[in-house]
């Protein structure tokens, strides 16, 4: 366990709004007409002018002192939902094997995506049934990556705009299979379409149209999987590289990384219900997960101490919007926009299910069905309807790298106070997996940061550069990698002129000193604008 603190006088520094690029228009001859324009034209002024002067002094008294000793243990994959807030104190270490469940947030994974359908007509007859044709050849890939089975039953696949197609009930999707979901026409798999992927399909594959198409737009859209209950299971964002005429494909596949245009690394322009070079879908590939060449060949584990990194928490949001909006949906608000980003720097997959982020004074919020990969990020806000699709002018509203994912902890909220906390990240048994602790410098209208990222042992304010924050992204706003980043010589922020270190990335966004913060207004140790530390 790393127990972390700030090593440095810090800033209080400002912040710039970005503004967005807009995808160039849609050339693409096939005329696929989806102008979603949603142009999201909220005008939203609320200028919430809360300056933070409330003197809430809410000190987390309550007097809940359930220790919560329930060691429920077993993997519980069943579709009970309730919320379970009795005081059960039993040992429960029953080995629950119940049936299929709900989908838990990563084991259904997005593998591939055509938007945009060749216009030749054997190379754009994706669903080979001898027919080329914009909306019909448009399909999606969906793999089960994990280790049991999972009921889609009422899921959906939305874009940015609407629901487009609802598993039937009684789709039962097992560990390894896969699922594609084309947008209408009648898929003809026997080896008779003109296509090298138009042969029959392993067994583990199942075949679904749509009536109403998907409708991606070829030029930028999100591809997004949500379960009967709500939860979302998959975002899968995409841009301009979609409109090519080929599919986009994760690479490597069966693993949550980046999308890829698929004749980049193939010789196809798709491989539906296949890997890309034609091998069965199934489960994760077996790849080298460290610099001492050791592979990954399991599903998901329990998590370990070390596997997982609280790399910065935002406790005291800007006073107003648009700066303060850290949750990107359009409202500051002082609980709602808290957050905390936690990375899986480790080389297996991991089972949060269960697991609990505390604050100095109680549990505040107890991860459901969660399944985080090597590399992946999660960011925990306080409150609800974390929105990244762009739509927010500032630079962290677009949508999130491939790797990361949002989600919220209301209606409880995070309780961050400003003046001091110690976030703990604790497993389901009990083992403490990381502690992020603070002092005053949490008051300052600034995330706080690992220095280096993901591996400290510092912690400083965010550098402004880029903004006041950056959920979901190093602090200059390129995606969060795990991997050996050369950090010698004098690059300013949390950077020792020492040798590689293996996982730590360099996060200087112009070197003003041996702290590598930006020049600003020095701190008093006070909290921004009469704030009294507690939250808001």
């Amino acid at each position: 366990m790393r127990l972390t603190f700030l090593l440095a006088t810090l800033a209080l520094v400002g912040c710039k709004a970005g503004t967005g690029v807009d995808d160039a228009d849609l050339t693409d001859a096939d005329a696929d007409a989806d102008t979603d324009s949603d142009a999201d034209t909220d005008s939203d002024t609320d200028s919430d002018a809360d300056s933070d002067t409330d003197a809430d002094t809410d000190a987390d008294s309550d007097s809940d002192t359930d220790a919560d000793t329930d060691a429920d243990t077993d993997a519980d994959t069943d579709s009970d939902t309730d919320s379970d807030t009795d005081s059960d104190t039993d040992a429960d270490t029953d080995t629950d094997t119940a049936g299929p469940g709900l989908p838990v947030v990563g084991l259904i994974l997005v593998n591939e995506i055509l938007a945009d359908p060749d216009t030749d007509p054997v190379l754009g007859d994706a669903n080979c049934d001898g027919v080329r044709d914009a909306a019909d050849d448009e399909f999606v890939e969906l793999v089960n990556v994990g280790s049991y089975a999972v009921d889609l039953s009422g899921a959906t696949i939305a874009d940015s705009t609407d629901v487009r197609f609802t598993f039937p009930a009684g789709t039962i999707v097992g560990p390894g299979d896969a699922m594609v979901v084309f947008g209408g026409g009648t898929p003809t798999f026997d080896g008779s379409g003109a296509g090298p992927w138009c042969g029959a399909l392993p067994a583990n594959v199942s075949l679904y149209t749509t009536p109403s198409g998907l409708t991606l737009t070829n030029t930028g859209d999100s591809v997004v999987l949500t379960a009967s209950n709500g939860m979302v299971i998959q975002n899968a964002a995409f841009g301009a590289l979609a409109s090519a005429d080929q599919s986009l494909v994760r690479q490597p596949e069966l693993l949550p990384g980046p999308f890829v245009q698929h004749a980049t690394v193939y010789a196809d322009p798709m491989s539906p219900g296949r890997q890309g070079d034609g091998s069965p879908l199934g489960e994760a590939p077996v790849v080298d997960t460290s610099d001492t060449g050791a592979t990954d060949t399991g599903g998901p584990s329990f998590p370990v101490v070390g596997d997982l990194v609280i790399n910065e928490v935002l406790a005291d949001p800007p006073p107003a919007a648009p700066e303060g909006d850290a949750n990107c949906d359009g409202v500051r608000d002082s609980a709602d926009d808290e957050f905390v980003e936690i990375v899986n720097v480790g080389a297996s997959p991991v089972d949060l299910t269960g697991a609990t982020l505390s604050d100095a004074t109680a549990v505040r919020f107890t991860f459901g069905g969660l399944v985080l990969f090597p590399g992946e990020v999660v960011v925990v806000f306080g409150g609800p309807t974390p929105t990244f699709d762009g739509t927010g002018t500032s630079p962290w509203c677009a949508p999130l790298p491939a790797n990361a994912r949002a989600i919220d902890a209301a209606p409880n909220g995070l309780g961050l106070n400003n003046n001091g906390d110690t976030v703990t990240l604790t497993a389901s048994n009990g083992t403490v997996l990381d502690v992020f602790a603070y002092g005053l410098e949490g008051g300052s209208d600034l995330s706080l940061v690992l220095s280096p990222e993901l591996a400290g042992p510092s912690i400083v304010q965010h550098p402004s550069a880029w903004g006041p924050y950056s959920p979901g992204r190093f602090v200059d706003g390129t995606p969060i990698v795990v991997g050996p980043v050369d950090t010698a010589g004098d690059t300013g922020l949390g950077d020792t002129g020492g040798a590689d270190t293996g996982m730590a990335v360099d996060t200087a966004v112009g070197d003003t000193g041996s702290t590598g913060l930006a020049a600003g207004t020095a701190d008093t140790g006070a909290a921004s604008t009469g704030d009294t530390g507690s939250n808001p």
